[in-house]
């Protein structure tokens, strides 16, 4: 509605008579009716991912996914004129799909009953399996890491404090990472089985937060590329709120 609302005017007429409507161009120089374009006003996609990746730090989670989502809609109501912005476009889409998948799965661990610990681990290793930058993925492997050692869950504690110890090197939460590493190693062992293969290649559903293990069957929603399991075909894709999980479709077609 923002979109359509600011690509017309509404001109007063003769006193009596309703407004006039007049539509913005943005090519004014056009002379071919049939290649006349609206105005559809631009975002900046630096910008925008910029206040999610700022709202994310600051750990409110709810807004992040708001932020994130609604660049998904500018993106796919927008126009570009050149190769380069479209192929920029794409990459924040991809973006936006992981963080949204990300943050999902954390706030669903946050929402679990406190004595279903092994869903909890689940989630927590999954969160460290979506494309966040790595000084955000920190944070997921900080959680994993915690949460696998306070359960007992020594081998994972080790992988993913290891995970960490590749990006931080350095500092408090660092230290923190070693002395977990270097007792979970003592151990080596897992207390609780969950279905989480840290060598596999795999991509996690955004409907039932579960593995979908190379190979497996799976559809795919055409916007944003997210991937499901075939089971989900024709639901609502929950990374976007708008788009039917594996309909048939072109996928994002914004370069005029």
């Amino acid at each position: 509605m923002e979109i359509y609302q600011a690509s017309k005017l509404s001109l007063p007429a003769v006193d009596g008579f309703e407004s006039l409507p007049a539509y913005i161009r943005a090519d004014p120089q056009e002379e071919m009716a049939d290649k006349i374009s609206p105005f559809i006003p631009q975002i900046s996609l630096e910008s925008e991912l910029q206040s999610g990746f700022k709202l994310f730090r600051s750990n409110k989670l709810e807004e992040a996914l708001e932020v994130f989502r609604n660049l998904i809609y500018h993106i796919a109501l927008s126009v570009v004129d050149n190769k380069d912005d479209e192929d920029k476009s794409k990459e924040a889409l991809k973006v936006c799909r992981e963080y949204i998948l990300g943050l999902s799965i954390e706030l669903a661990r946050r929402d679990l009953p406190a004595d279903d610990v092994k869903r909890n681990l689940e989630l927590a290793a999954y969160f460290t399996k979506t494309g966040l930058q790595p000084s955000h993925r920190v944070n997921a492997l900080q959680v994993a890491m915690t949460q696998s050692f306070k359960n007992k869950n020594f081998a994972s504690a080790s992988y993913f404090a290891d995970e960490f110890l590749k990006i931080m090197t350095s500092g408090p939460r660092a230290d923190q990472a070693q002395k977990i590493k270097a007792k979970s190693d003592q151990i080596a062992t897992d207390a609780i089985e969950i279905d989480f293969d840290p060598y596999a290649d795999f991509s996690i559903c955004p409907l039932t937060y579960t593995p979908i293990y190379q190979g497996s069957p799976s559809v795919t929603e055409s916007l944003t590329g997210a991937k499901y399991h075939a089971s989900e075909k024709g639901k609502v894709c929950p990374i976007t709120k708008i788009t039917a999980i594996g309909a048939p479709s072109s996928g994002l077609r914004i370069l005029a």
